[in-house]
């Protein structure tokens, strides 16, 4: 299959080579790009742990300020999350393999006991509440955004020329975040019609749902909202 891949690098990359390793035909377009934003912690402050809901927020930790939380616990989102932490030497990482409700479950089970607030590494822009999920818990939490994902000017001309050909077979979405982008960039270029048509493989209904709104005939939701379960979506190539 022709696939169309929007998340930002490196992600987008790493998927892409998941891809090509089971024939398909990956086009690697990514349509956000992650800003890093100024993180100086208080060094008074205490944290029973961290709370990361994407690998971006590990990504944007300044060593400086990382090497002040490599001993806490780490509750990661997914595994990719989880990976991304320890291989940037964080070494209590647990996964919660889910969505940001399933982290939230996670969070409360670890942090049960918390005496201190925990952690809590953001993006600008965010789904649901977790803060609030955990004070019903009685955790309390420190949000802290550290970075904010932001639109590409434009669809990339490699992924706008193949919308337009209809050479894409498939689009695969890993956030919501990425699907408004999409669906932003398709509409300021004239092209909505034409990027609606692939078929739309969703990591989570909620992004499934965006889609839906905006009148994509075929959306494809995951199991579970792991990568392993969006790509077994996808039907094997077959020559």
């Amino acid at each position: 299959m022709n696939l169309l891949i929007t998340r930002p690098q490196p992600d987008a990359e790493s998927t892409a080579a998941t891809l090509r390793a089971q024939k398909h035909n990956p086009l690697v377009a990514p349509l956000l790009t992650m800003e890093a934003l100024p993180l100086r912690l208080d060094p008074c402050r205490t944290f029973s742990g961290v709370i990361v809901s994407s690998a971006n927020a590990i990504r944007a930790i300044p060593e400086t300020e990382r090497s002040k939380l490599l001993g806490l616990q780490v509750a990661a989102v997914g595994e990719r999350t989880a990976k991304v932490a320890r291989e940037a030497g964080f070494t209590k990482v647990k996964s919660a393999q889910g969505d940001a409700e399933a982290l939230a479950r996670h969070a409360a089970k670890i942090f049960k006991d918390a005496e201190h607030p925990v952690l809590y590494l953001a993006a600008e822009n965010r789904a649901g509440d977790l803060a609030s999920a955990l004070a019903a818990h009685g955790i309390a939490v420190q949000t802290v955004v550290v970075y904010r994902m932001t639109f590409s000017h434009g669809l990339p001309h490699a992924a706008h020329d193949a919308i337009v050909a209809r050479k894409i077979d498939g689009v695969l979405h890993y956030s919501r975040r990425t699907v408004d982008a999409y669906l932003h960039l398709a509409e300021a270029d004239n092209v909505l019609e034409a990027a609606l048509a692939p078929i739309h493989y969703c990591l989570s209904a909620e992004i499934g749902a965006r889609l839906i709104a905006a009148g994509a005939p075929a959306v494809r939701i995951a199991a579970h909202p792991q990568e392993q379960e969006l790509i077994s979506l996808l039907p094997p190539d077959v020559p």
